[in-house]
């Protein structure tokens, strides 16, 4: 399940789709948005669409990531806490703060939280690569960030 059906979203359901040959499920506020979308990408694998407050859909996925921007530094969630639970892997692309609402919710529920910063980095390192033809300093890059987050 993708929460949002913005440019991430995008990413993350045609990677999940190419990837993982995956069924992907597209959560998203505006269901407009989220059907222009599915449309886009249905030739490439299956893609349905649900509003964000799905609560069962929500609870029936295996993989839970969040595109939206919603946790970052406003304290919302996307999504109800009470769907989510101990099966569930849930990656947030928000990287600030290093613990969103929905990571909290997620470790207290017993589910696997993954944060933002790992896909910030190689977004990072995957640019520099094509820019300079050199490998990123990925170590050094990835300490400078957590410092910088507080972590």
């Amino acid at each position: 399940m993708v929460l949002g059906a913005g440019g991430a979203a995008r990413a993350v359901v045609y990677a999940g789709l190419t990837e993982l040959g995956a069924r992907v499920t597209v959560a998203a506020r505006r269901a407009e948005q989220g059907e222009a979308l599915a449309a886009d990408l249905r030739a490439v694998g299956p893609v349905e669409v649900v509003g964000l407050g799905d609560t069962d859909a929500i609870r029936e996925a295996a993989l839970i990531v969040n595109a939206t921007p919603l946790g970052m530094g406003d304290g919302r969630m996307p999504v109800d806490a009470a769907a989510l639970h101990a099966g569930h892997i849930v990656y947030d692309l928000v990287y600030r703060p290093a613990v969103t609402p929905l990571l909290a919710a997620a470790a207290a529920c017993g589910a696997t939280p993954i944060g933002g910063l790992p896909m910030l980095l190689g977004q990072a390192a995957a640019s520099y690569r094509q820019w300079t033809g050199r490998d990123f300093p990925l170590d050094t890059t990835r300490r400078a960030a957590l410092a910088a987050l507080g972590r």
